[in-house]
């Protein structure tokens, strides 16, 4: 399809052309973009030894902390939903000021993008693929510097090393992606089913860093993470459509992850009978977790894009990509036809993989 496969330029020079595309978002404010004051202000707070679980940023005990742009962090009064690894990368930074920071993290994470893009090529040669994901990507986590690159790098090497049959190795990966961003923890059950004979040892490593960030924020003061899950809502489809036949919010956030959890079960029976492979399975368990969540960021398609680039699903891909249709929200009041055109994708995705049959799949 628009002879996409047919685009292989020479490796380095490829990856030379990001790297002078990210050069040009580095030193950049980020666009239509809040969440790097709460990024670096929650970095500085742990390096004081205060815990961000526990205390918002509108917390007069932590005045005496040095961060001029304090007063830029939305939703001041709501604690970190971030888990610890995150906090811990950002404090690493916290002894410079907030443009220091900034360009700092724009570096690194320009760094660690092209290192991503060099093992998904390693992995699978579609240059096409990223060339179309790096315009969205670029923006988002070099210029944006959300840590969900990071975490994708986390998920990629925990692919890699399990196709290699590397499953200390792939579990270890997927322990730091869970520590850094929660998602990870959904393909559990599946590995669960692919590796039976190591169900102990996947559980200790699924189990401790997810209990970690459970007793460290999830506490009776601690009301970033309930926030977010009864409160925000950002570019969803099935949540605009519901909005508009009268339901109230709660029931329609109850509705949708109802239908969520049955899509769920639904994909992992599937796997268990053998009727769908191992990636396929993942591409769409994050594909149906957008389709179905009430906040759908643009950063967060990173998860989607890694075993949609695997399977070798063009839907899929652009689906991944297409959550930065959600700042034309900012510009205009047209929720539900922005919504539409940026999760029509959704079912792209869908038919080319009933279609394919993981043709393309890479064997794990």
């Amino acid at each position: 399809m628009f002879g996409y496969k047919k685009y292989k330029p020479k490796k380095n020079h490829f990856l030379f052309s990001l790297f002078l595309a990210g050069c040009f978002q580095v030193n950049v404010e980020p666009i239509q973009e809040n969440d790097q004051y709460r990024y670096f202000w929650e970095g500085k707070v742990v390096s004081h030894l205060k815990n961000p679980y526990l205390i918002s940023p509108s917390d007069k005990e932590l005045n005496f902390i040095d961060f001029p742009e304090r007063n830029l962090i939305a939703y001041n009064k709501l604690t970190s939903i971030y888990p610890p690894l995150s906090l811990a990368f950002w404090a690493s930074f916290s002894a410079f000021d907030y443009k220091t920071m900034l360009i700092i993290n724009q570096i690194l994470f320009l760094i660690i993008y092209l290192i991503f893009c060099s093992i998904l090529l390693k992995a699978h040669q579609n240059y096409f693929f990223l060339a179309l994901s790096s315009m969205t990507f670029l923006k988002e986590f070099v210029q944006a510097v959300h840590i969900d690159l990071l975490a994708g790098l986390f998920l990629l090497l925990f692919f890699i090393k399990l196709r290699n049959n590397k499953v200390l190795y792939a579990l270890n990966f997927l322990s730091a992606q869970i520590l850094t961003k929660l998602l990870g923890i959904l393909i559990v059950p599946f590995l669960l089913i692919r590796n039976q004979k190591k169900l102990l040892l996947i559980v200790l490593y699924a189990m401790i860093p997810s209990l970690i960030y459970i007793g460290l924020a999830l506490t009776n003061t601690s009301n970033g993470p309930s926030e977010f899950i009864k409160s925000w809502k950002w570019n969803s489809l099935i949540y605009e459509i519901l909005l508009y036949l009268n339901l109230d919010h709660n029931t329609t956030k109850l509705l949708i992850r109802s239908i969520y959890l049955i899509s769920y079960i639904l994909v992992l029976l599937s796997f268990y009978k053998k009727k769908i492979s191992f990636l396929s399975s993942i591409t769409l368990v994050f594909a149906t977790l957008f389709f179905f969540t009430h906040v759908y960021n643009a950063w967060y398609g990173i998860y989607l894009f890694i075993p949609a680039y695997l399977v070798g699903n063009l839907g899929f891909v652009l689906y991944s990509i297409a959550g930065f249709l959600g700042y034309l929200i900012y510009d205009y009041e047209i929720h539900f036809t922005i919504a539409l055109m940026t999760h029509l994708f959704f079912f792209w995705g869908c038919i080319e993989m009933i279609k394919n049959k993981d043709k393309e799949n890479i064997k794990f």
